[in-house]
């Protein structure tokens, strides 16, 4: 699935790929889903958040850095203030906030917790067997006023959870 969103250079499809961590693998998608993704306006997102400095906050870093990106900035958040400045936010399963506390209009939410699209996130990282798939909350999605490309929602499950009044 990976290959599919273009991300060959970076990743493979199995989160048990040798030479991969499966953090590696969601840095990986976190990056592209940037590009599947469409802002209001147009506009591209350049703010990537994190709740936790955990190892896919590393492998993201360093997925920047090997690629010599300038124009995005990841960030550790950990307040309201923070959160307001990001165009993304990946919220880690480490993390035991509930999802509603991170809506807000043009901010896309990822997670990794079994249950995040149903509960009103946008984009779930789902491992099923060996391979980390995509969960896609259309409703979550057009609430934030954010929408996703037709080649990333072909590739994903699609849900229609509920939208977290912010």
């Amino acid at each position: 699935m990976l290959a599919a969103l273009g991300a060959t250079d970076v990743g493979a499809q199995s989160a048990l790929t040798p030479g991969y961590t499966e953090s590696e693998i969601k840095a990986a998608f976190i990056f592209h889903l940037m590009g599947f993704v469409h802002w209001q306006g147009g506009r591209q997102p350049s703010m990537v958040c994190m709740t936790q400095q955990d190892e896919t906050y590393r492998a993201f870093g360093s997925l920047l850095e090997a690629k010599n990106n300038q124009s995005v900035v990841l960030m550790a958040t950990a307040t309201d203030e923070e959160i307001a400045s990001c165009d993304l936010l990946f919220i880690s399963s480490e993390v035991e906030a509930p999802i509603p506390e991170y809506v807000q209009e043009d901010l896309l939410t990822v997670g990794d917790s079994a249950g995040f699209a149903e509960s009103g996130g946008m984009i779930e990282f789902r491992r099923v067997a060996n391979r980390v798939g995509l969960v896609v909350n259309s409703n979550a999605l057009g609430a934030a006023g954010l929408s996703a490309s037709s080649r990333l929602l072909s590739l994903a499950t699609v849900v229609s959870g509920r939208v977290a009044s912010p």
